[in-house]
């Protein structure tokens, strides 16, 4: 690589360097996204993992409570949002020249991600709270919904990082699943997170879910396999509250769909910030990301394969050539 000037330009989502955006300043610790929506966070939807495995700690009240007020505001928010005739998305809040770049820049295949509070400290704890928001060509809301509630599919869709997912319950638009989020980062970390997840359809075009921990554990022993599951240990206090909302928007020509997770972590060691902050930009941030991106590469394969069956009968027949397969990686690595 060529050492010299990069040219910077600041945007309302973060800094293009060379065409490339940058890691967003902040001030966090460790968030991995599996939004709530794409896994109980489904999301899908972000986990924090911490990429060093140090002594667990005690979730204490006065750090639920700060967490609970903090969530509250954030539902009041998310509650504005849901009302028809508003702002559905969160680029819709931005000034009308942001708002055009945003979603043009989506349009154009890329994934925009931003934090709303990036390692918050309160009491005995950090808060972090991450969106992100992708657009999906030629699909529809309901076969969008179908993949993210399918969450048997998610090992294949989402891995490395969903590892073990499984429907515990399911009752109408209600969920009971488990996860398993893995995050190799120093040292290869799996988290066991149980999430009540619930889907509200707001008319034909728009729909919302919420998603809200009930356990999460450490694994100790990272060696995965289905018939090993039933033995993980549990695990100490490092990632206490999971809360993932998720946000679908159908329009003419494809789905947006927006994520946002809201994570309690225990805060950093004394002693041990100058290692640890630094992941803090890299990890949120690529951790949604990559659960955006998949769920939208499965989403347009899923949308292609008709027409590429279609195209080989006719090629076959002396009809037009098949149309070539968009490249997935180019997908993943926007």
């Amino acid at each position: 690589m060529q050492a010299g000037f990069q040219m910077q330009t600041r945007t309302p989502w973060g800094t293009e360097t060379n065409g490339a955006r940058s890691a967003l300043s902040c001030s966090g610790w460790k968030l991995h996204s599996a939004a709530h929506c794409i896994g109980a966070f489904a999301g899908i939807f972000l986990l924090l993992v911490m990429p060093l495995r140090l002594n667990g700690a005690e979730l204490k009240p006065k750090t639920a409570r700060a967490f609970n007020r903090y969530v509250q505001k954030a539902e009041l928010r998310i509650n504005q949002e849901l009302k028809l005739g508003g702002p559905f998305l969160w680029i819709d809040t931005l000034s009308s020249g942001d708002r055009a770049a945003a979603y043009t820049r989506l349009r154009n295949g890329g994934i925009i991600v931003h934090p709303f509070a990036a390692g918050l400290d309160v009491p005995g704890g950090m808060i972090h709270d991450w969106v992100g928001i992708a657009f999906i060509p030629n699909v529809t809301l309901d076969e969008t919904l179908a993949q993210i509630q399918d969450y048997s599919a998610y090992p294949r869709i989402y891995s490395p990082e969903v590892a073990l997912s499984k429907t515990l319950e399911h009752d109408g638009n209600d969920y009971k699943v488990s996860l398993w989020l893995k995050k190799k980062s120093i040292v290869t970390v799996v988290l066991d997170v149980v999430e009540n997840v619930e889907y509200f359809r707001l008319d034909p075009s728009h729909a919302y879910s919420h998603a809200h921990s009930a356990r999460i554990v450490l694994v100790e022993d990272s060696g995965i396999s289905p018939d090993r599951k039933d033995r993980s240990a549990s695990g100490q206090g490092y990632l206490w509250k999971l809360d993932g909302y998720g946000w679908f928007l159908q329009t003419p020509s494809g789905v947006y769909l927006q994520l946002e997770a809201i994570a309690l972590s225990r805060n950093i060691p004394w002693g041990l910030e100058w290692l640890i902050r630094p992941f803090v930009t890299k990890i949120p941030r690529d951790s949604l990301r990559f659960t955006l991106a998949h769920a939208r590469a499965s989403l347009e394969r899923a949308a292609r394969q008709p027409s590429e069956v279609n195209d080989a009968q006719q090629s076959g027949s002396g009809g037009t050539e098949s149309r070539q397969r968009a490249s997935t990686s180019q997908d993943i690595e926007r």
